[in-house]
C-alpha cells in the first residue's frame, strides 16, 4: 500500500481561525439560548387566540389572557379536547371508531343506543325544552343548499318560495317532522337512546336521499361553546372569552370587555353601531339576517331585491325567519344554550313582538330603524353611530 504524500500542516494560521469559529459558535448558542429564555420568562399577560387543533372546528374561537406560557398550554390543551370531544357527537355528517354521534344515531333509527353522557345531556336539554328543531334535517339541507347559491336563480333548486315542487316538498317533510307517531327521540336511563323513525318516514327518506334525521346544524357552536366554557371554568381558567360567527359568545371573567355591535341601516350598509362594555361574565346570542363575517355564507343568503332567506327555519312551515336585521340577547346568569333555547321563537316568528321579550328572564337589544332599543338600564352603551339613537324599554 503506498504512503500518501499529502499531510495535514497546523499551521498557526489554522489554530486562530479555529479559536475565532469556536468563539463565534458560543456566541450565538447564548444569543439563541438569550431569546428563548427571553420568551419563557418574560411572557406577557394579554388577550391571545387559542391554537386550534380541532381537525374542521375553525369555527368557535377562544381567546384567553393567560399569565404564563405554560398557564396558555394548560387551557389550550382543555380548549383542544373539549372541542374536539363535542364537536365529534354532535357532527351529522361523520361516524368515528368508538363514539356515538349525531351521525351514528342517524344510521341506526329504531335501534336502542348508548352514547357519551354529554350528548344525552344536549338531547335531554332540548326534550325539557320540547324543542324539535334538529328534526328539521332535511329541510336544513335545502337551506344550506340555498346560502351556498352565487346568484339568484341557482335558488330555484332549493326554495319552497320559488318552486312549487320544493314547496309541496317541505310539507311532506313537515308531516312527518312534526309528528312523533313518526319522528321521535326516546331517553332512557344510563344514557341510551333510541330515534324512533316510522316505516312511511324511512321509505320517504330513501326515496329522496335523506340520510339525516337530526341535525343540530346553526344551534351547534352554542352547545360546543357552552361545553368548552364549562371545561375551562371547572379547571379554573376565566380569564377568556369564546365566540363564533354565528353570533353566540361567553364572556368569562370580571375583566372590562368591549363588544362591537354592527348591524345594518340599509340594503347594503353594514355599520358599527355601538360599543357595549361589560365588566362581569356575560353569555350572548345573535340572531342575524345578513353576511356580516366569513362563514355567513352557511347561514343565510340575501337575494337582489333585498329578500332574505334565513337559517332560522319556523317548524309549522319550514320558511326561514328575520323579523329583524338582527335581535341580540344576553344574560349575566344564564348559558348561551339555554338563553338560545328560550328566545329562539321570539325570533323564528312573522310577528315580531318586542313586549312579549319584556317577560323574559333576559336582556335584549335591537336596532329598529336607527333607534337602538334596549332594556337593560344598567348597560355601559357608546353609541358610535352619529344618526343612531337610544331607547330604553
Amino acid at each position: 500500500m503506498q504512503k500518501s504524500n499529502s499531510k495535514i500542516e497546523y499551521t498557526s494560521k489554522n489554530l486562530q481561525l479555529r479559536k475565532v469559529l469556536f468563539i463565534v459558535f458560543i456566541l450565538v448558542a447564548l444569543f439563541s439560548f438569550g431569546i428563548a429564555a427571553k420568551n419563557l420568562f418574560s411572557w406577557q399577560p394579554e388577550y391571545r387566540i387559542v391554537e386550534n387543533n380541532v381537525v374542521d372546528g375553525n369555527e368557535v374561537i377562544l381567546k384567553y389572557c393567560a399569565d404564563s406560557k405554560a398557564e396558555y398550554e394548560a387551557v389550550k390543551n382543555i380548549y383542544n379536547e373539549s372541542y374536539q370531544k363535542i364537536y365529534n357527537l354532535l357532527d351529522e355528517s361523520s361516524i368515528y371508531e368508538g363514539t356515538n354521534n349525531i351521525a351514528y344515531i342517524n344510521a341506526h333509527p329504531n335501534q336502542k343506543i348508548k352514547v357519551d353522557g354529554l350528548l344525552y345531556e344536549q338531547l335531554n336539554l332540548l326534550a325539557e325544552y320540547d324543542n324539535n328543531s334538529i328534526a328539521l334535517a332535511p329541510i336544513y339541507e335545502l337551506y344550506k343548499g340555498m346560502f351556498s347559491c352565487d346568484a339568484d336563480y341557482q335558488l330555484v333548486d332549493y326554495d319552497p318560495l320559488l318552486n312549487a315542487e320544493i314547496a309541496e316538498y317541505v310539507q311532506k317533510l313537515l308531516s312527518f317532522i312534526n309528528d312523533k307517531n313518526h319522528l321521535s327521540i326516546e331517553l332512557f336511563e344510563d344514557n341510551y337512546v333510541e330515534l324512533h323513525v316510522s316505516d312511511q318516514y324511512r321509505q320517504f327518506a330513501q326515496e329522496n336521499d335523506i340520510n339525516s334525521y337530526i341535525d343540530f346544524y346553526w344551534l351547534k357552536n352554542s352547545f360546543i361553546i357552552d361545553y368548552i366554557a364549562q371545561q375551562l371554568l371547572a379547571s379554573g381558567y376565566d380569564q377568556g372569552v369564546l365566540s363564533c360567527y354565528n353570533g353566540y359568545f361567553r364572556f368569562l371573567s370580571n375583566d372590562a370587555l368591549t363588544y362591537h355591535y354592527y348591524d345594518l341601516v340599509s340594503d347594503d350598509s353594514i355599520e358599527l353601531i355601538a360599543d357595549l362594555n361589560y365588566a362581569q361574565p356575560v353569555a350572548g346570542v345573535q340572531y342575524r339576517s345578513y353576511r356580516l363575517l366569513d362563514f355567513d355564507f352557511l347561514i343565510n343568503y340575501t337575494l337582489e331585491n333585498g329578500e332574505k332567506r334565513t337559517c332560522y327555519i319556523d317548524n309549522k312551515d319550514g320558511l326561514s325567519k328575520a323579523p329583524l336585521s338582527s335581535l341580540n340577547i344576553y344574560s349575566y346568569q344564564d348559558n348561551c344554550t339555554n338563553l338560545l333555547l328560550k328566545s329562539m321563537k321570539y325570533y323564528i316568528t312573522d310577528n315580531f313582538k318586542w313586549e312579549e321579550l319584556d317577560k323574559q328572564d333576559f336582556y335584549y337589544y335591537y336596532l329598529e330603524g336607527l333607534q337602538l332599543n334596549y332594556n337593560d338600564k344598567n348597560l355601559d352603551i357608546e353609541v358610535v353611530y352619529p344618526q343612531c339613537s337610544l331607547n330604553l324599554r
